[in-house]
């Protein structure tokens, strides 16, 4: 009776390991490089593959579909050379959810601009900013003098907004 159980787990498990590379194999695979994957803690080892089917996270030697809306929309709509590309500028973190389904969420390497971009773009919008709102006196004969107050808030939080941007974006 052992050996019948045994049988049967290994054919039950070559069934399944065919069925596995049956689903990876139609159309042009592409295997995500471990550089540009981060599983999260949870998650744990997987490789993750892309084909016309979509993305395919391999995880204890079982294949799981990702489903569409549970990939970001920057991923989903990449085709092969395009994820080629972004293997280079970005990763994907994979993680798991509370009904154990998968989701993939791209994102961008990249050091911040740093605190001189964010310097440089914080005055650069408040001199526009204050530029403008003199040009807006000049134009309307002193009538927006009444909205100081709201437009000088207004182009303060905008500086801090492009401060906070610059220090933050990607630098080439």
């Amino acid at each position: 009776m052992k050996s019948i159980s045994k049988m049967l787990l290994f054919c039950l498990f070559a069934i399944s390991s065919i069925q596995a590379m049956e689903q990876l194999s139609s159309g042009k695979l592409t295997q995500i490089k471990k550089s540009s994957l981060f599983a999260t803690h949870d998650v744990g080892e997987v490789d993750l593959f892309h084909n016309d089917k979509g993305f395919h996270v391999v995880q204890d030697d079982e294949v799981h579909l990702v489903n569409s809306l549970s990939i970001d929309p920057v991923l989903r709509t990449l085709k092969y050379k395009q994820l080629k590309k972004f293997q280079k500028i970005g990763y994907i973190q994979v993680k798991k959810n509370d009904h154990n389904e998968f989701s993939l969420v791209s994102k961008v390497r990249g050091n911040g601009g740093g605190p001189a971009t964010g310097v440089a773009a914080y005055w650069t919008t408040r001199a526009v900013g204050y530029a403008g709102f003199v040009s807006a006196i000049w134009f309307t004969g002193g009538e927006v003098l009444l909205h100081t107050l709201e437009i000088q808030q207004a182009i303060e939080a905008s500086a801090m907004a492009a401060a906070f941007v610059g220090t933050a974006l990607p630098t080439p």
